[in-house]
């Protein structure tokens, strides 16, 4: 039994998670939602279109799996799939990338990176703003977004935790055990300057608790992933754990060795006690921040209340499918995650229900897969399995057990039928 951990921003935030850094957290902590390299101000764009199939092909998966997160603006309708106890953000996005504007939305400007991505090269970049250039002008957009953040944790997660991560980027480096002046083509100063002002502003203005790691850490060129201004000795991630693990339990260790000494299960179980957890609103599907936008050519008419499908004359299957967009539901570890997903499906005539498929969900390792032939787990609820009676309003539930990273589903219809659909809930009940 582990809190689950969220984090939006960057290595000083998730490496410490990692099992070869630091093990000894692995009892009481579990990252089942991570976003990598998103400015906050991406986060609360309008998504992109863009040609799906130009993202073929298996150069630089990374990228292209950040790419399409930052187009399909999926960041928040994951966070909330996942229901973390904990998040943990740092601004190292915003501090170092900026953000570029693109068609008539906004994105994080790491557009060097997705150079040799097709379908990002059909699109187009038409300014970009950077906060240590223009800071004033980039400050007031963040903090309308950051608002819109809170808000939005507020209403939807009240009762995770928000965390802010007080990192800043290393001047000094250990080369084979002598200190030395770090170099960089970027001024370092200048950046730990605008990150403090994001800092100081998101803590004060919404009292938020601070993980303070801003002074006395040191680059080293022995990192995992080498030298960088932010790739940290050990003592950075150990203390990163030590802080986070006081802040959470109101604890006053002072070496992640002292890990050892503590239940995580016990520990859970008094914070849960003396949690008096806020009533969450469901999260509706239909409401979802563009899950079905990337949905072209549909029979499906779409609405904030319901979804509805009428075919007549069809003489062999047509297979209306409506994908939500990928939900990332877990794949970064081992555990098991329970989901319970519930809707109301109103059938006009259950006779005229051909092929009686009414909901399809698709569980998948990649986010560029979509069809049966590509899932790991593929399920059609059908009418007659679910006791569906037609020509009223009844309400369907099912509970899902998965590991797998993402998830996608919607309404289906094979053949001929009226169907309607409201009140799709989505929701993580535990981990195992």
């Amino acid at each position: 039994m582990a809190l689950r951990v969220g984090i939006i921003g960057s290595c000083v935030s998730r490496l410490a998670f990692r099992s070869d850094f630091i093990p000894e957290n692995k009892p009481f902590f579990d990252v089942i939602q991570y976003q990598f390299h998103t400015s906050l101000i991406s986060i609360f764009s309008k998504p992109v279109k863009y040609d799906y199939s130009k993202f073929r092909g298996k150069d630089d998966e990374y990228a292209k799996e950040h790419l399409v997160s930052e187009l399909e603006k999926d960041g928040l309708n994951n966070l909330v799939a996942s229901n973390p106890d904990i998040l943990i953000i740092d601004f190292y996005p915003d501090v170092h990338f900026g953000i570029a504007y693109i068609q008539d939305s906004i994105i994080t400007n790491k557009c060097w990176r997705y150079k040799k991505i097709e379908a990002f090269n059909e699109l187009s970049v038409s300014s970009t703003l950077e906060p240590t250039i223009s800071f004033e002008e980039y400050f007031k957009i963040w903090k309308k977004n950051l608002a819109n953040f809170m808000e939005f944790m507020k209403t939807y997660l009240p009762n995770t935790k928000v965390i802010i991560t007080g990192a800043r980027f290393a001047k000094l480096q250990n080369l084979d055990g002598e200190i030395r002046s770090l170099d960089s083509k970027f001024d370092l100063s200048l950046r730990n300057k605008v990150w403090e002002k994001f800092d100081s502003y998101a803590i004060a203005k919404y009292n938020l608790d601070y993980l303070d790691l801003r002074y006395g850490y040191i680059a080293t060129k022995e990192h995992t992933h080498g030298l960088d201004p932010l790739h940290f000795e050990k003592k950075y991630y150990e203390d990163f754990i030590v802080k986070l693990f006081n802040n959470v339990f109101n604890k006053k260790i002072k070496h992640v060795d002292q890990l050892a000494c503590f239940s995580s299960s016990r520990l859970i179980s008094e914070l849960s006690s003396t949690k008096k957890a806020k009533e969450v609103p469901s999260w509706n599907l239909l409401n979802a921040i563009n899950i079905w936008n990337h949905n072209r050519n549909t029979l499906f008419n779409i609405s904030d209340e319901e979804i509805s499908i009428n075919v007549n004359g069809e003489v062999k299957p047509v297979y209306n499918q409506l994908h939500s967009l990928p939900i990332e539901i877990g794949g970064r570890n081992n555990s098991y995650f329970k989901y319970k997903l519930s809707f109301d499906v109103f059938i006009r005539n259950l006779e005229k229900l051909e092929d009686d498929a009414i909901f399809l969900v698709r569980a998948h390792k990649s986010k560029f897969t979509l069809w049966h032939k590509d899932a790991i787990l593929s399920k059609v609820l059908r009418a007659e399995e679910l006791g569906l009676e037609g020509g009223k309003w009844e309400h369907v539930e099912l509970i899902i057990l998965s590991k797998d990273r993402f998830l996608r589903m919607g309404p289906y219809l094979a053949q001929n039928g009226n169907v309607k659909w409201k009140n799709i809930v989505f929701e993580c009940l535990s981990s195992e």
